[in-house]
């Protein structure tokens, strides 16, 4: 009797090894469904960069998902599937306002640097004229596939500067630096102690070049006897853009200020 009961433990001890070490495989009941198929109906994502966990998206479906966002700033939408082999197709990635129906304005950056081009993947990125809550329209067109489980992301991709001033005779400056194969384009604005703007301007910025600004010059002409911050957003991928920011005094003192996001590229 006693054998028997120790022989018993031992093998509910081998199949509870076993079932430990056992790596289940993927399917697509396993993947938890965030998006959903009706717009108005979808779960808020957060712009601060953090992919949605795996998702899945049947075929000929569109897939939702709701996100707020802030005027002046700018934003990039990332979808991918990094599981299941693609034929070739491609998602079709885009933005309607919370009516459901109006299109929101974006550019197609899949290619951009990091490229996400020749898969079952899309980016877009905008800069958003106003607070707003908007959709993210995901339609998944490949017929010849019982569907795809990916990740999605949105990043807030503009860049705080946490200072700058012209007291005292100071100049300050911003530099950008494209570290991408595509030319982009920003747009820098500069904002008093009050939050209210004191000079913008579009900013070119050209292929693996630096671009700089400085507040005493064209196209900025910030006035003497001013101070507070600044920010830059642009249409591209997620770091995309260096940035750097600097004061320099009447006595060539040179003092570096924090010129980044406030989110980290993960």
């Amino acid at each position: 009797m006693k054998k028997a009961c120790l022989l018993t433990i031992f093998c509910l001890l081998i199949s509870s090894l076993a079932l430990a070490q056992k790596k289940p495989g993927r399917s697509n009941a396993d993947v938890v469904r965030a998006a959903v198929t009706t717009c108005g109906d979808d779960p808020v994502i957060s712009s601060d960069g953090t992919p949605v966990g795996e998702d899945f998206i049947a075929s000929a479906t569109t897939a939702y998902y709701k996100l707020n966002v802030k005027g002046g700033h700018s934003y990039a939408i990332e979808v991918w599937a990094p599981f299941d082999p693609t034929d070739g197709s491609s998602p079709a990635l885009s933005l309607v306002a919370n009516d459901c129906s109006t299109p929101v304005s974006t550019t197609d950056v899949t290619a951009d640097d990091p490229d996400l081009s020749g898969g079952f993947s899309a980016r877009i990125s905008w800069i958003q004229g106003s607070d707003a809550s908007v959709h993210v329209s995901f339609n998944n067109p490949d017929q010849n596939s019982p569907g795809y489980t990916y990740y999605v992301r949105v990043t807030d991709t503009t860049l705080f500067n946490a200072r700058w001033s012209t007291y005292s005779g100071w100049v300050s400056y911003w530099g950008f630096t494209n570290t991408t194969a595509t030319a982009m384009t920003g747009h820098l604005t500069v904002r008093g102690l009050d939050g209210s703007i004191v000079a913008q301007s579009d900013v070119s910025l050209p292929v693996n070049q630096a671009t700089y600004l400085q507040s005493n010059k064209p196209p900025l002409n910030v006035p003497a006897q001013n101070a507070g911050n600044a920010s830059f957003a642009y249409i591209g991928p997620p770091g995309a853009v260096v940035t750097d920011s600097y004061m320099v005094g009447t006595n060539g003192l040179f003092i570096p200020t924090v010129f980044a996001t406030k989110h980290s590229y993960r």
